[in-house]
């Protein structure tokens, strides 16, 4: 009983250090691939590359020297090579190129010359990194996505600032008939504060999607404030000044010296000073007008005072004692 519990443990010892002794090696997917392995120097090499699967299969040989294919299995052909002139530097790397998922697993490289045997074993994984994430919105809903991944993804969600409640969604995972994988998660019900992170990662890689705040709603009332009130106010503005205009012209013409005025010793008719005393009434009544006027629509005037500075950049210049809003009204 003592004989047989040993020769378990010597033969459990001898497949752990076996399985320690493997090279991880990480090939990509449709990419090109080294497995190392060395040999002893001598002549007459031989090296067998196989994979270790449900049964051994050969995946490229070479002796006699030169390359043997003739038990090579058929997934192999065309994809494999050595470096046939290190081979004296004791070099029986193998080259696999194409590199396909059905590629995983171990292999062992044998090698024989006249100075002795040896073997090696590698530990082959095949990976199809993220390549591109989509991310989009969709009312409440935000989906995140990605394609064509090898082996299985995994998908998170975080925000930024940190949201303090569990974000809710949804995540599928599909296989192809290639044997990789989509992914898609669905968020519902997002804080449109919050800038949200969509990252999908293998064991070796990730990429990270994101989507901002919203401000659609902002811009929304700004656009409605830029061309609802200024159109109003415009036409306003432009009728009170032209009615103001033609007030002015009439003054003026009201006020103009006669051609042939008569003069009784220094003195004024009593219709020159009906005149003036009238002109001084209507200046009076246009004062008061322009200022009810731009009191009125200053509150209007003031969201785009960029506007009106286009429309009337004189009003400033010729009066600058007075208001902003009551110069475009009065110059």
């Amino acid at each position: 009983m003592k004989i047989k519990c040993f020769r378990f443990l010597a033969v459990l010892s001898f497949l752990l250090t076996l399985s320690e002794g493997d090279t991880q090696v990480t090939c990509v997917l449709n990419e090109s691939c080294i497995l190392p392995c060395d040999l002893h120097v001598g002549s007459d090499p031989l090296i067998h590359w196989i994979h270790m699967s449900t049964r051994e299969h050969f995946v490229h040989s070479f002796y006699n020297n030169q390359t043997q294919l003739g038990h090579q299995v058929q997934r192999f052909r065309g994809r494999t090579s050595l470096f046939t002139d290190q081979i004296p530097r004791r070099n029986a790397s193998l080259l696999l190129t194409a590199v396909k998922i059905q590629d995983e697993g171990r292999y062992v490289c044998r090698t024989s010359t006249s100075e002795g045997n040896k073997k090696a074993f590698v530990d082959l994984k095949v990976e199809a990194p993220v390549s591109a994430i989509r991310i989009h919105q969709d009312g409440n809903r935000i989906t995140c996505s990605s394609e064509g991944i090898y082996p299985q993804p995994e998908l998170t969600w975080s925000t930024e600032p940190p949201c303090k409640t569990t974000l809710q969604n949804k995540t599928m995972v599909q296989q192809t008939d290639e044997q990789l994988y989509n992914i898609t998660s669905c968020l519902m019900d997002h804080d449109p504060n919050l800038t949200y992170y969509c990252t999908v990662k293998t064991q070796t890689n990730q990429k990270t999607g994101l989507v901002k705040p919203e401000i659609s709603n902002n811009v929304g009332k700004i656009s409605g404030m830029v061309i609802g009130v200024p159109l109003a106010v415009t036409i306003v503005v432009v009728a009170v000044i032209f009615i103001i205009l033609k007030i002015k012209g009439c003054t003026k013409n009201n006020t103009k010296t006669p051609s042939n005025p008569e003069v009784h010793e220094n003195s004024l008719k009593s219709v020159d000073c009906l005149n003036e005393s009238n002109t001084a009434v209507v200046e009076q009544n246009n004062l008061d007008t322009i200022t009810s006027t731009a009191h009125l629509l200053s509150p209007y005037l003031s969201q785009k005072s960029l506007t009106y500075q286009a429309m009337f950049p004189r009003a400033q210049q010729q009066c600058p004692q007075e208001s902003y809003y009551l110069n475009i009204l009065r110059c």
